[in-house]
């Protein structure tokens, strides 16, 4: 997947791409020299998603092994479900996205709403993009536009006609 996702974002470079990679790639050391294979050519509108329960569950053998290809191949880092993780995650790794999921926030009540324009102002402080995903309502993109969130998806948002574009950039 890596690969094909390599060979797509190198058509394409003037569009990001996102592709999930596997929490296999942290338990190994010789796993991880498979992911440093893989990098080797990675263009940089190749983002890398991590998802934040894999990153923790790879303690600090995935976090000390991981950082060094991060700077080597100047990766680009999203860090999916932050909100399902403690928050020391945000501290742990250089990322440039957080994408969170809109399920997590369907009753909109007001801790989720502290919780979410928390996360909105640590990631405007350190220049990090807020994602969310599975946006399925007019309702819920109004609710995520105003509480930060930069990029969104899901099928409010896409179509059929849009496979190559993943997100769309909301307009301020």
């Amino acid at each position: 997947l890596i690969t094909h996702a390599i060979g797509v974002a190198l058509s394409y470079p003037k569009e990001r791409f996102v592709v999930q990679v596997s929490p296999k790639y942290l338990e190994k050391k010789e796993r991880l020299d498979e992911l440093e294979l893989l990098l080797e050519n990675v263009p940089s509108n190749l983002i890398l998603c991590f998802d934040a329960r894999t990153l923790v569950m790879a303690g600090s053998f995935g976090r000390s092994h991981l950082l060094p290809l991060v700077e080597k191949y100047q990766l680009q880092i999203l860090i999916d479900n932050p909100e399902t993780e403690r928050l020391s995650i945000l501290f742990d790794y250089p990322f440039k996205y957080l994408r969170l999921d809109n399920r997590y926030f369907v009753d909109r009540t007001e801790n989720k709403k502290m919780f979410i324009r928390f996360l909105m102002d640590y990631c405007k402080k350190k220049n990090i993009d807020l994602c969310a995903k599975f946006i399925e309502t007019k309702q819920d993109m109004e609710w995520m536009q105003t509480n930060g969130v930069r990029y969104l998806e899901g099928n409010y948002i896409q179509c059929a006609k849009k496979t190559v574009k993943a997100a769309l950039e909301i307009k301020d």
